[in-house]
């Protein structure tokens, strides 16, 4: 019989799901695409940048990071999707059995 402990790390694999990854990347690469394309086509409506080829690259370099955050989201939601594990963390059993007990009463 297992059953959920209380321990101080279950509720972060609700926190860590790859939805929630997936959702959060997401949103990164909307608003830094926005701030890409203003500081591309309109860079005087951003004020107190003062190298703007350099702001631009940063937005780029962030942007590409959170395209890599997506696509390893994706893939552990592919991953759990394969393997027929339909818990992706939420329920509180923890990941890799951190916040598990077993009952051996």
């Amino acid at each position: 019989n297992i059953r959920p402990s209380i321990h101080p790390l279950s509720s972060l694999s609700t926190m860590c799901s790859s939805h929630c990854c997936a959702l959060y990347s997401l949103t990164g690469i909307l608003f830094l695409l926005f701030v890409y394309t203003i500081l591309s086509t309109q860079p005087f409506f951003v004020n107190g940048i003062k190298d703007v080829h350099a702001a631009k690259n940063n937005a780029l370099g962030a942007m590409l990071l959170f395209v890599g955050l997506f696509l390893i989201s994706l893939a552990g939601m592919f991953r759990r999707s394969m393997t027929g594990d339909s818990n992706d963390g939420i329920g509180g059993i923890g990941i890799g059995g951190i916040g598990v007990s077993s009952d051996n009463d």
